[in-house]
């Protein structure tokens, strides 16, 4: 019978693990989302390029890839006929490393930034071509742990 339980803490704790990887995927899709219903696009020209180390929670280094950006955060059509260019606006946004790389400071990239916090931005190229794949393959040892880890239940139980 012990070793029944051992077999569904094990399964416990592979859906414990589930359901973080899921909540942080949820909370991406959920951003991801806002920026694709609700932000606005924008030119913005690269003022700097910026790498710093950062501990993750596993206790691990890892780099962290930075455009500051600037703007102009014109979010709304203007139906007259004056010439509104926005508001001037700066921002630090992260970047995946490839897009770090293929950047030079003084480049022109095209960002989407949200009407609400025109600070929030990101690069269109990442919330196009986001789709969270590597959380899925990530999420998907815990799922199969977790059935394995409940066969193991069954079979201990019906053995004892």
């Amino acid at each position: 019978m012990s070793n029944a339980k051992n077999w569904l803490t094990w399964a416990g704790i592979c859906l414990l693990f589930f359901g973080m990887l899921y909540g942080i995927l949820a909370i991406q899709q959920s951003e991801i989302r806002e920026f694709r219903n609700e932000g606005f696009p924008a030119e913005a020209t690269i003022l700097a390029k910026n790498e710093r180390r950062e501990r993750t929670s596993q206790g691990n280094n890892q780099t962290v890839h930075e455009f500051d950006v600037s703007y102009f955060n014109k979010s709304e059509a203007d139906e007259t006929k004056i010439v509104d260019v926005g508001t001037y606006q700066t921002a630090t946004i992260e970047v995946k490393r490839r897009n770090y790389n293929q950047a030079e400071t003084g480049d022109t990239v095209n960002i989407i930034f949200l009407p609400n916090d025109p600070r929030d931005a990101k690069l269109v190229s990442e919330v196009e071509g986001w789709n969270g794949i590597g959380i899925y393959i990530l999420m998907a040892p815990f799922v199969i742990g977790f059935f394995v880890c409940l066969i193991g239940a069954t079979i201990a139980f019906f053995r004892s």
